[in-house]
């Protein structure tokens, strides 16, 4: 399994890897700048971070629709804005922050497992 998370700040990363463990795979973690690593080796499931800039997260969601890749994306219950943008752009599930714990570790193997 390939996981990579494209964060707008490392604490989230580390919340991210901490979430995933379970799984027993690693995560690459992608700052937002980091565009063009994602486009050349895009994963087989990628955590986007809502709190990036627009401009961060279309880019990394061309990509992935391109790959046919799932993404799970992530972001603060406040920011009903992007979480409406993340459904409409394709993500395969929207999560707030403090569901990170909770689900982000079984909604991530449930599409994992869905992946040719």
């Amino acid at each position: 399994m390939n996981i990579a998370a494209m964060v707008a700040e490392l604490f989230f990363a580390s919340k991210v890897e901490a979430a995933l463990a379970r799984l027993g795979c690693p995560v690459r973690v992608l700052m937002g700048a980091d565009r063009d690593a994602l486009a050349a080796d895009p994963p087989d499931l990628l955590v986007l971070d809502l709190g990036l800039p627009p401009e961060a997260r279309q880019a990394a969601m061309a990509v992935m629709r391109a790959a046919g890749r799932p993404v799970i994306a992530v972001g603060s219950h406040v920011d009903t804005a992007s979480q409406q943008w993340a459904r409409e752009a394709g993500c395969a599930e929207v999560l707030t922050r403090g569901a990170v714990d909770r689900a982000l570790a079984t909604l991530s193997a449930k599409h994992l497992a869905r992946l040719p």
